[in-house]
C-alpha cells in the first residue's frame, strides 16, 4: 500500500507564493513577447468593434509599436510639421492604410525568418475596399516592434527618406 505524504506548512506556503509570484516575475508577458504573431495580433485587435485602433499621439506611444529609429523618424517629421502648421508626412493610420477604418475580413499570417525578424501579412476590408499589408518586425530588446510597413502605394520609411 502506498501512503501519500502530507505537504507541510512551509512547503504549502513556498507552492502558494511560487503560484501568486511567478506572474508578476512577467512570465505571461515573456511568453507574449516572444511571439511575433501575439505581438501582431495586439495590434490588429485594436480594429475590431469601436476601439479605434492604436494610438501613436505621442513618443511613448510610437516606441511601443515600432522600432527606435522608425519611432524617431515618425515623432521628428510630427515636430517639424508641427513647427510650421503643416500635415506630417504620416497623415493616416499605417496599420489599416487610411484615416479612418470599418474594418472586416481579417487575416493575418506571420513569416517568422529568425528569432529576431518576421514578416506579418495583414488582409482585410476597409469600408468594402480589400488592402493588404505587410510589416517588418524586429526584436528589440526582447519585444517586438515594427520595423517598417509596407502599403500598395510604398512604405512608411519611404515617407520619411524622400
Amino acid at each position: 500500500m502506498i501512503e501519500a505524504v502530507k505537504p507541510n506548512r512551509r512547503q504549502m506556503l513556498a507552492a502558494t507564493a511560487a503560484f501568486l509570484v511567478l506572474p508578476w516575475l512577467g512570465l505571461p508577458a515573456l511568453a507574449e513577447a516572444q511571439s511575433s504573431a501575439a505581438f501582431l495580433a495586439s495590434i490588429y485587435d485594436r480594429y475590431h468593434g469601436e476601439s479605434g485602433g492604436v494610438d501613436l499621439s505621442d513618443a511613448a506611444a510610437l516606441r511601443r509599436w515600432f522600432t527606435p529609429a522608425l519611432a524617431q523618424m515618425i515623432a521628428d517629421d510630427d515636430a517639424k510639421a508641427d513647427a510650421v502648421s503643416e500635415v506630417p508626412s504620416l497623415d493616416a493610420d499605417p496599420f489599416i492604410d487610411a484615416q479612418d477604418g470599418d474594418i472586416a475580413d481579417m487575416k493575418i499570417t506571420v513569416d517568422d525568418r529568425s528569432d529576431d525578424k518576421a514578416i506579418g501579412h495583414v488582409t482585410f476590408t476597409n469600408f468594402g475596399e480589400a488592402k493588404s499589408i505587410t510589416l517588418d518586425l524586429l526584436r528589440v530588446d526582447g519585444e517586438w516592434r515594427v520595423d517598417d510597413i509596407e502599403w500598395a502605394e510604398g512604405t512608411l520609411r519611404g515617407l520619411y527618406t524622400h
